[in-house]
């Protein structure tokens, strides 16, 4: 039997614990001390291997693919948290609505994901030797993903403690970092992965590469540079440009121009935009996937079921026949797509559809029937398609983390003039993206501001996550939060009543809506970065919660 010995190390799931009594302090029987278990290649194949699998599903420390991607979608206003009803995920709407607390659990949840990714890493840093050429790509490889891990966590915490070796002692008790301190970690980690020339190099742009690359790390490092920036005030643009220039000049990567949505799909899967993505297989005899994606829109109990199951089977649609009605766009990235692409958008109709489109094929809401959360638009973005699910709640469908579109608009954004840069390739960077979204000439005329990279980075990136950290650290957070979550839609169907018998509600845009008046705050400045969770302040006595939380 394999020697797993992250399974002993519950450590992974909280950042502290305290020490048990000495009675209690029994050795485990099979299992294998870390300090002599990476005494050859394979056991370090192993370590790396459990560092990957965190992106995949581990509920036992909670787990990237089904923890992390809700909580970094509801926390902008790019959709409501939607589901079946109201307090369908209570947590979920806390944080959607600006309601919540350092007590709610998704943030505890997203604390223990982050740390047991890092606990992982460290391990591997800790104690693979470094004698052979694999093991020095297993310690590059877990320094790159320590810092795509410090960087989600500074971006949505903020100061949090800074933990870069394996603790022996017992004492996880720990303190928090500065911002800067963790951005000089995150940046010598990458720095020193991409000078150990271990990491993999695509071989061509058309190669598929499932672990983290040289070119991974160096677009990572530009980000780095970039967030540095603007969230701290220091001007780190220079070597933002040097790094991601070596992305883009390398050759290896491009913007695949077939259809878009495919890269988040089984059918795109490692796509020559493809950075990082973790990998799940069309399986049924892998049974440990848990779902997630298939949350994401389409409450499809909603719907005329025989009209679903047509639209279904023609092709019309592609949604999972079991979807959940969570994370529906929100009316004004509508809106803001529209302004850039017109109604008619490739990429708008490659990210969402709406009600009115649904209609045509048809597809329309059952009578008596409406879809909470929702103002008339679908995602079809990132949602599980039927050919992505093994079984009932099963599906196998990969999650992109970073890809080759954010290097060219970190890029575009570090070469502003502004900045330091240079504008023509501010612009070409940027055209790359329009071209490829096939915007209105109108809009591709050059000499782009922060306020065109800022459009940009919305809508190409929009459920990435990147959207609620862009408004934090470029200041216009409490302008887009001003009034968020206050409001809730939910579509009856058409207002003119011709496809639902419901009572008649509002009138928007030709939709018959309902809203529900929550208690939501409004912005308040503590919004900035997510509390401490209130479980970490308990158990852990040298770290303190951020003054705005107290």
């Amino acid at each position: 039997m394999k020697r797993y010995i992250f399974i002993a190390a519950l450590a992974a799931g909280m950042l502290t614990f305290t020490a048990c009594q000495d009675e209690l302090d029994i050795e485990q029987h099979g299992a294998t001390a870390s300090s002599s278990f990476y005494s050859n290649d394979t056991e370090c194949l192993e370590g790396l291997t459990a560092l990957y699998s965190i992106f995949n599903s581990m509920p036992s420390v909670g787990n990237w693919y089904t923890g992390e991607q809700h909580i970094i979608m509801v926390l902008s206003d790019d959709c409501y948290t939607g589901g079946g009803n109201r307090g369908n995920d209570g947590q979920l709407e806390e944080l959607n609505e600006l309601r919540y607390t350092a007590a709610n659990t998704k943030i505890s949840t997203l604390f223990q994901t982050y740390y047991g990714t890092i606990y992982r890493a460290n391990l591997l840093t800790s104690n693979v030797p470094g004698d052979t050429q694999l093991q020095k790509r297993i310690i590059a490889e877990a320094k790159v993903l320590r810092a795509f891990t410090y960087l989600r966590l500074v971006s949505y915490f903020g100061e949090v403690p800074l933990i870069v070796e394996e603790i022996t002692d017992g004492n996880y008790a720990r303190p928090s970092a500065s911002m800067a301190e963790i951005y000089a970690q995150i940046e010598q980690d990458l720095t020193e992965a991409i000078e150990s020339g271990a990491l993999l190099e695509k071989k061509s742009v058309d190669d598929k590469v499932v672990n983290v690359t040289k070119q991974t790390a160096q677009g990572l490092l530009g980000k780095a540079y970039v967030y540095e920036s603007t969230f701290l005030g220091v001007n780190k643009y220079a070597e933002a440009r040097k790094v991601l220039g070596e992305v883009i000049n390398s050759g290896k990567y491009k913007l695949p121009t077939d259809d878009f949505d495919d890269q988040f799909h089984k059918a795109g899967e490692f796509s020559t935009e493809s950075m990082f993505e973790n990998n799940r297989v069309l399986d049924p005899n892998n049974l440990c996937y848990i779902y997630s994606v298939q949350r994401m829109g389409w409450r499809t109990e909603m719907f005329n079921i025989d009209e679903l199951d047509a639209a279904q089977k023609s092709g019309a649609i592609n949604c999972s026949p079991e979807s959940y009605g969570f994370f529906n766009p929100s009316q004004e990235l509508y809106d803001a797509f529209v302004e850039m692409e017109g109604e008619d958008g490739w990429r708008l109709n490659e990210t969402m559809k709406t009600y009115n489109q649904l209609v045509q094929i048809p597809l329309r809401i059952a009578n008596g029937k409406a879809i909470y959360g929702n103002a008339g638009l679908f995602c079809t973005k990132m949602p599980s398609r039927a050919e992505e699910r093994v079984v009932v709640h099963k599906i196998a469908q990969n999650i992109v983390f970073f890809r080759y579109a954010e290097v060219l608009l970190l890029a575009a954004e570090a070469e502003l003039p502004a900045n330091g840069g240079n504008q023509a390739l501010c612009d070409k960077y940027l055209n790359e993206i329009k071209t490829r979204a096939r915007e209105k000439a109108d809009k591709m005329k050059g000499n782009y501001t922060l306020t065109d990279v800022q459009k940009e980075r919305r809508l190409e990136l929009c459920f990435e996550g990147t959207r609620h950290p862009d408004l934090v650290r470029w200041g216009l957070a409490a302008q887009a939060y001003q009034n968020k979550g206050q409001k809730i839609p939910s579509i009856h169907g058409m207002y003119d009543n011709s496809d639902n018998q419901n009572d008649k509600k509002e009138n928007v845009r030709g939709y018959n809506i309902s809203y529900t008046i929550t208690n939501g705050p409004g912005w308040q400045d503590k919004f900035k970065f997510l509390p401490i969770p209130q479980g970490e302040i308990d158990v852990n006595k040298e770290i303190e919660q951020h003054a705005e939380w107290r």
